[in-house]
Order: C-alpha cells, then sequence, then structure tokens
C-alpha cells in the first residue's frame, strides 16, 4: 500500500512551515531548511509516493531520466516498508552512481536512530528519499557556510561529499 498523495502533500506542507522553516538553534538560529518553502511556493518540488522496498529503485530510475523540470523530487512511502537501514545503505550506493551525473539523493525515516543520519527535523510519520543536483545543494549550502548553519552538522550532512566539500566557502 501507499500513501494518499494529497494527505503527504499537506502533511509536507504543515512540515515545512512548522519545522522546516522555524530557526533552530541546532542550525545556528537559522531554519533547519531554509529553502524548502520557497521551493514548495513556486512548485520546483516533485512529490510522489511509493512503496518502500522500491524507494531505491524509484530514485534510480528518477535520476536517470533527470530532466530539470524539477529542483527536487520527492518519494514518500509508510515507514513500516521501509527500514532506516535499508535506506542507509541503498542511498550510499545510490549516491556514487548519482555523483557523475551532478545528482544526489538523501532520506528521511522517523525511526532512524544512527547519528550520522539522525537529524532533529525529521517529519515522523512518512519515510521519503530525494533526488537533486548535487551542485545545486553546493551551490545553496556556501551562503549558508558563512552562517555557521553546519557548524553542528558538518559531519552528518556533507562526509558523503567530499570531492565537491572543498568547493564549499568556510
Amino acid at each position: 500500500m501507499v500513501p494518499d498523495l494529497i494527505e503527504v502533500k499537506v502533511h509536507i506542507q504543515q512540515w515545512v512551515e512548522q519545522q522546516l522553516s522555524v530557526p533552530s538553534p541546532h542550525f545556528n538560529n537559522l531554519p533547519p531548511c531554509p529553502y524548502s518553502k520557497p521551493a514548495l511556493q513556486k512548485n520546483a518540488v516533485d512529490i510522489r509516493c511509493g512503496h518502500g522496498s522500491e524507494l531505491i529503485t524509484d530514485l534510480e530510475h528518477i535520476a536517470n531520466t533527470w530532466d530539470d523540470s524539477f529542483e527536487m523530487i520527492m518519494v514518500v512511502c509508510y515507514p513500516d516498508t521501509v527500514t532506516p537501514e535499508a535506506l542507509m545503505e541503498g542511498t550510499t550506493v545510490l549516491n556514487e552512481k548519482l555523483k557523475p551525473l551532478d545528482l544526489m539523493t538523501n532520506f528521511d525515516h522517523p525511526a532512524t536512530t544512527h547519528p550520522r543520519y539522525r537529524v532533529v527535523t525529521t517529519n515522523g510519520k512518512y519515510a521519503f528519499a530525494i533526488v537533486q543536483r548535487l551542485s545545486a545543494f553546493v551551490k545553496a549550502a556556501n551562503p549558508l557556510f558563512k552562517k555557521n548553519y553546519f557548524k553542528n552538522v558538518e559531519q552528518q550532512h556533507l562526509e558523503d561529499y567530499p570531492s565537491y566539500k572543498g568547493n564549499f566557502v568556510d
């Protein structure tokens, strides 16, 4: 069974408004994701529903057919259809394949306990994974470095992208 797309979109919108757009001490009193609200408002995020057992395959297909119609594509599923460990392993392997395509993936799972992937802004209801341009992520991250945004989470978010780490401004 896959989640209802309308319910998912409402939940994601509320999460963005109530958590990702609100200043947080964990992110040096900046919003956890200052770009999520503007991206949703300009319809730059495509939200899709899927089944956790197919999530990595879905992401790989999205990456292989990427056309820049969206800044990010998010595939959402019920958390009981995929384990956090499967998402960790699958996105790690997939990121190696995506780097030459200038794409990256990341995930959120409410049951994640691994400190490297445990983010204090989890949406709490669904598991999901995203695909986006790696260069766009780097470009968006640069101004945040100057504001010490990554001070508490740098290792967590950037160690998967060592070839791009040198492109960030300290």
